[in-house]
């Protein structure tokens, strides 16, 4: 019909840069791995400082994790799978609800 559906557009994510240290550069040995991720989760992995496939295996983890209870997932439950620095969950975790690939318990 012509008619043009106004399309919403997604705001970007900001991560915030962690104290002290100095955003990740990638070389020649993760250009492979980078092809797996959009614009986005290459800025997020270079300020947090986690390389692509680790990045990739806790996206995996605590995706299927909200999965397995119904989609939603505390903010707590998300570090203690993480297993790795709480400032770097947390903000995955808010990535995660922020692209809608899970939802706050």
């Amino acid at each position: 019909n012509g008619v043009l559906t106004p399309q919403h557009s997604k705001t970007k994510f900001v991560p915030k840069s962690l104290p002290n240290t100095v955003p990740l550069k990638f070389g020649k040995e993760s250009k492979a791995d980078l092809q797996l991720l959009n614009a986005e989760e290459v800025e997020i992995c270079s300020t947090l400082r986690i390389m692509p496939k680790p990045y990739l295996a806790l996206k995996e983890t605590i995706i299927r994790a909200a999965l397995n209870n119904g989609g939603a997932l505390k903010k707590k439950t998300a570090r203690e799978i993480c297993k790795i620095d709480t400032n770097k969950s947390s903000q995955l975790f808010e990535y995660f609800v922020h692209s809608g690939w899970i939802a706050r318990a």
